[in-house]
């Protein structure tokens, strides 16, 4: 990650959607679906160093960090930021299919918890400049996550690390 600004400025969370999946670029509607050829690729292309890494439990995330040049001090599956139950593939395997059309409320509660999350980390380390987090999770999840932080998304692409802001 290169930055222009000071350590003082620099942004101290960050959001990466999980690279190419197979439901990405085939409709793979399986259960908790892995990453495609070109995912497997994108991953390779990360890189960073991150105080703590939160992560998604789903495959998908999993892979992404796992194929990564990514580092970090310290990792932790939280199981909020898997992606809204909308879809087969976010389901993880033995759940069942009753699972899907989670409400828009349990979503953004979820959602919250992670914001509160976040919050409660950097208070934690604030003494620590360089201390910095990655949220490895999902597109749907990235938009609600920017949203509850009081900021405009970016477009989220798969397998791209961008500042988080609204929390720092």
């Amino acid at each position: 990650l290169q930055h222009s600004m000071s350590a003082k400025q620099a942004a101290k969370v960050y959001f990466c959607r999980h690279a190419q999946s197979t439901f990405n670029s085939s409709g793979d509607n399986s259960p908790d679906v892995p990453l495609s050829l070109a995912g497997e690729a994108q991953a390779r292309q990360l890189s960073g160093h991150f105080s703590l890494v939160l992560c998604s439990p789903m495959r998908r995330a999993q892979l992404t960090l796992r194929l990564s040049e990514i580092t970090y001090d310290r990792l932790e599956t939280v199981q909020e930021l898997r992606e809204q139950l909308n879809e087969g593939s976010d389901l993880l395997p033995g759940e069942g299919y009753e699972k899907l059309g989670e409400s828009d409320a349990s979503f953004a509660s979820r959602v919250s918890q992670v914001r509160n999350r976040l919050l409660q980390e950097l208070a934690e380390n604030k003494s620590q400049a360089d201390f910095r987090i990655l949220v490895v999770s999902h597109l749907f999840t990235g938009y609600a996550l920017f949203q509850a932080c009081g900021v405009r998304s970016p477009d989220l692409r798969n397998a791209q690390i961008v500042p988080l802001p609204g929390l720092q």
